[in-house]
């Protein structure tokens, strides 16, 4: 026996509905953002099976979500790639906007020595100018650098992602735990690694003042000016 009709003929079997596809970039996206890389790349590779050339245009998205997975290596050739090819940059201006984007992004995997000094750095910058870490956050992240810093060479007299980093150590290692709460740590670190610059006697008998007026002058929430302020409070934030 036949099947029921319609007017306009047998009925028929309704197809289950695709997946749609802004819905799929936008987890994606948001799956980024929570450090959730495996859960990012699953849903790219969806996109990709609906629309490659879409999948193309998301090289960037892709790259940071197998920097998440520890694939560090692909994930900056891959942002490297699209910045040359779609933002028109040099590929030596690309790789660096690359690695900014890694210091972010990599986990451990197969992040190399400059990868992790880069990660280093940045979470110290986290730590002093942006989010309220705690004192193991930051010691963790100085050990790395002051482990890696002699290791790591410059790869240019410009290569300011390495030489700045390290002449900076000292006040954003500092400022890190002083946004911590941890001011003990913070004037000690800032202490131990402020720059000898003295080249005579007099100098260097000046230099524990020097160092203590700079240490007060600039480091928020433990300088003398901030000693008895309360330290501000932020959310939690996720690792």
């Amino acid at each position: 026996m036949s099947g029921p009709a319609s007017a306009t003929g047998p009925l028929q079997a309704v197809p289950p509905m695709a997946p749609d596809v802004g819905e799929l970039v936008t987890a994606a996206t948001r799956k980024l953002m929570h450090d959730d890389g495996a859960g990012c790349l699953a849903d790219l590779d969806r996109v990709a099976a609906i629309d490659p050339k879409l999948d193309l245009r998301l090289a960037a998205t892709r790259g940071q979500c197998e920097m998440l997975v520890g694939q560090c290596q692909q994930g900056k050739e891959r942002i490297a790639r699209w910045y040359e090819t779609d933002a028109g940059m040099l590929p030596e201006r690309a790789m660096i906007t690359a690695e900014q984007i890694g210091s972010m992004r990599c986990r451990e995997g197969d992040s190399s020595e400059r990868d992790r000094l880069l990660r280093a750095y940045f979470d110290l910058s986290d730590g002093a100018y942006m989010n309220r870490r705690s004192p193991a956050f930051c010691k963790t992240a100085l050990a790395t650098a002051r482990e890696l810093i002699p290791r790591v060479k410059p790869r240019a007299p410009d290569d300011g992602q390495i030489t700045g980093g390290a002449q900076a150590l000292f006040h954003t290692a500092a400022s890190c735990f002083a946004r911590a709460g941890d001011c003990k740590a913070a004037w000690s670190t800032y202490r131990e690694l402020f720059p000898q610059t003295a080249t005579t006697a007099e100098a260097a008998a000046m230099m524990p003042q020097i160092i203590r007026e700079s240490y007060d002058s600039s480091i928020l929430f433990c300088g003398a000016k901030q000693r008895e302020a309360p330290i501000p409070q932020s959310p939690p934030q996720r690792r």
